[in-house]
């Protein structure tokens, strides 16, 4: 097979999946080690790698597409001027690459395999500000990683793929009538909004109902799809829907600068900021600044190549054999029933205004659903201050 018909292949297959690899004039290889491409090096900024076709058409990859190899060679492109790079990377080199687990995970291109934890967590603070949410999977050790997919895996054997349609059909109705009746529900009396405000959310009415439609995707609604997903990709994929989506509409929304980053900014500035003691090459103790109490101070471990919390690692298998006891008793009929219980419940509101003609049952409705909402949170507050949540220690 010839270079073009091949590359036509591997970038038609790679397409279907959102991306297209390839590197520096060299053969490269996608994570499964079945789709090979030619394409030149421009750069490697952390884990987006840039390349160039033969078009001259630039595209940007994550690491985590490719073999280990492949990502080898990366990282040596990026530190070697191309005269000196080698085009091809030795057993003994492809052996020196750090992976992770076999449940999907690929932190080891983002962790040097000796990172201190200053290195650690600003590689974290990095990925975050990119918007790539993946890197909480990143940086769990590799058989905390399993334990999850473990559980996950566990977890569906409780699910049907009935109950999903139904979350799905219901996830529809809501959409269409919030759709239908969005004049009569902006211009309700019953919603406390300012009425300077009205004209923002008029404008962000649609997005909004976007949002919901990709938090409850198809993704989430296939049972199948979700049983044989790999945990990281699922994470890097279906966030990324989200952040888009949530972007477009943050945007319409007067918020100074980058709303996101409005959003994010105190809680990645306290990890930017998070003072760091060594105690030993696999300890460290921590303290980090608190927005509404006083300094959280932490222990922090190596494990398998990750720093992670002592408290919560001397924890764990005791946490992930509750985990599985409270599922294993947990009966599948039982959760399905409950499922179509909280939709019937759910039902009566949405037919009732669905059935609405005029603006006044459309304010009593509102009407109703705020009351309701409001004392829930009163209720919540006088419960456990904010919500019952106190910060971590």
């Amino acid at each position: 097979m010839n270079r073009y018909l091949r590359s036509l292949l591997f970038a038609s297959a790679l397409a279907f999946n959102g991306s297209v690899v390839g590197f520096a004039g060299d053969k490269w290889t996608d994570s499964s080690g079945t789709k090979t491409i030619e394409a030149d090096f421009v750069k490697l900024d952390g884990i987006q790698l840039t390349i160039k076709k033969s078009d001259g058409k630039e595209i940007v990859i994550p690491l985590y597409k490719l073999d280990n190899t492949s990502r080898l060679l990366a990282r040596k492109l990026a530190k070697t001027p191309r005269s000196t790079a080698s085009a091809s990377s030795t057993s003994s080199d492809t052996e020196a690459v750090t992976t992770t687990s076999s449940s999907g995970g690929s932190g080891g291109d983002i962790f040097p395999p000796n990172a201190t934890a200053r290195e650690f967590f600003d590689i974290v603070v990095r990925e975050l500000e990119k918007k790539n949410f993946a890197i909480f999977w990143d940086a769990m050790p590799p058989s905390q990683q399993a334990d999850l997919e473990q559980l996950v895996q566990l977890a569906l054997t409780k699910v049907d793929q009935k109950s999903l349609d139904e979350i799905g059909k219901f996830k529809k109705e809501v959409v269409g009538t919030l759709q239908a009746k969005k004049t009569f529900i902006l211009n309700s009396k019953a919603l406390p909004i300012d009425n300077n405000m009205r004209p923002i959310i008029s404008q962000a009415y649609e997005p909004a109902l976007g949002v919901l439609d990709v938090v409850l995707s198809a993704d989430l609604l296939t049972l199948d799809k979700l049983k044989s997903a790999k945990p990281r990709e699922f994470i890097q994929d279906y966030s990324s829907r989200i952040v888009v989506k949530l972007d477009a509409l943050l945007k319409m929304i007067p918020f100074p600068g980058d709303p996101m980053a409005t959003i994010t900014g105190t809680a990645l500035t306290s990890l930017k900021e998070m003072q760091i003691k060594t105690v030993s090459d696999s300890e460290v103790s921590t303290k980090m600044t608190s927005q509404d109490g006083p300094p959280i101070e932490e222990t922090y471990i190596k494990v398998e190549g990750r720093w992670v919390s002592k408290k919560l690692w001397s924890s764990w298998k005791t946490m992930k054999a509750q985990a599985e006891q409270a599922i294993n008793s947990l009966e599948a009929k039982t959760i399905n029933l409950q499922v179509k219980q909280a939709l019937a419940a759910a039902k009566i509101p949405l037919g009732i205004l669905a059935e609405a003609e005029t603006q006044e049952d459309v304010d009593d409705i509102i009407g109703g659903i705020v009351k309701q909402v409001q004392a829930a949170a009163a209720a919540n507050m006088g419960a456990g201050g904010m919500g019952g949540f106190a910060p971590a220690r």
